[in-house]
């Protein structure tokens, strides 16, 4: 009966995404993954960066969603211009269905006076959806202990190829910054049936503050505080996250709450703790993230399990980001 449960579970999930309402895979580490979140994040340290990236969600189901990613990014002081690129895989249920996707992305540097930076982006990209038929299990299949037989459904395409972009603004100064993006515009067909069901938009707003606390004249000597939020809405589903950065070399600390408490029915998003932990071992960047299901599926799922590496180079002489006024304030881990 089990297994008949989860098979059926496993048949809903998928048929959700076939009808081309499926929502984007998304990150804990969304400032590590910034060309993901947005455009305008690309370049943002006016350095080089080389991300390479795996989220593991809910391990101790048998299908649970595996996202990988690697990205590369840097800032030309010569055209004020951040540029980006990024490959994404997004296995669900243990690859019944699978997202592979890949992407370019830019923004321009303008000042706002001595202070104040807006820098506008744009991400254009194609991407491969694909479903495994053979690994599913479907209604007229169950009740066979041994030969199962093949299932009547009408199955169609079985993988669709589509192009995507998102376009994204970001003002900052030296220790605030707020940008939004809006991604798949225009709306791509991804359905695998003949419905013709389309991607929904997805809004992403984020924010924060930066405190630098210097007590000494070493740049190691410095402490810096980070308060930080995330919203993302995207069809029915709204997310938020929300919370604390510490960071003095060669080590980063960091607690996010995802949740909306104060909406009605709250307790449907009340999602979890996230325990951020990384360490700075220049060029390197190593930084792991643990989400703490909150919500009464925790004792099944397992939480989540984020690892990144990130290696930084081409890194202007003037480190002190408190120096760097053009750089964007925000955490890069």
């Amino acid at each position: 009966m089990k297994k008949k449960r989860a098979f059926a579970s496993n048949v809903f999930c998928l048929l959700f995404f076939w009808a081309g309402y499926s929502q984007d895979p998304l990150f804990s580490g969304y400032y590590a993954t910034g060309s993901f979140l947005s455009p305008s994040l690309a370049g943002i340290g006016e350095d080089s960066r080389l991300y390479l990236g795996i989220r593991d969600q809910w391990p101790q189901l048998n299908n649970d969603f595996i996202t990988s990613m690697v990205s590369y990014d840097f800032f030309s002081q010569r055209y004020q211009s951040g540029f980006g690129t990024y490959l994404l895989t997004d296995r669900a249920g243990s690859g019944k269905l699978d997202l592979t996707t890949f992407n370019l992305t830019y923004n321009y540097r303008i000042a706002l006076g001595k202070q104040l930076t807006l820098r506008p982006g744009l991400k254009i990209g194609i991407s491969n959806r694909s479903i495994h038929y053979n690994r599913l299990l479907f209604g007229d299949q169950l009740g066979y202990e041994n030969n199962t037989p093949i299932t009547g459904e009408e199955l169609e395409n079985n993988q669709i190829t589509f192009f995507d972009s998102d376009f994204s603004l970001l003002l900052h100064n030296q220790f605030i910054w707020m940008g939004s993006t809006l991604h798949h515009m225009p709306l791509a067909t991804q359905s695998f049936g003949s419905s013709g069901e389309s991607m929904q938009h997805r809004l992403s707003i984020f924010g924060g503050v930066r405190f630098l606390y210097n007590h000494g004249r070493l740049l190691h000597e410095e402490t810096q505080y980070y308060i930080t939020f995330l919203y993302e809405q995207q069809a029915n589903f709204r997310q938020l996250n929300t919370g604390l950065y510490w960071e003095q070399d060669p080590m980063v600390l960091g607690l996010w709450y995802r949740g909306i408490p104060f909406l009605d029915h709250s307790s449907d998003y009340n999602d979890a703790l996230i325990i951020k932990m990384a360490f700075m071992l220049q060029p390197f960047q190593l930084g792991y993230y643990y989400d703490f299901t909150l919500s009464g599926i925790r004792s099944y799922t397992g939480g989540a399990h984020e690892i990144s590496l990130i290696y930084r180079f081409n890194t202007p002489q003037t480190t002190s980001r408190k120096k760097r006024l053009g750089a964007v304030p925000c955490p890069r881990f």
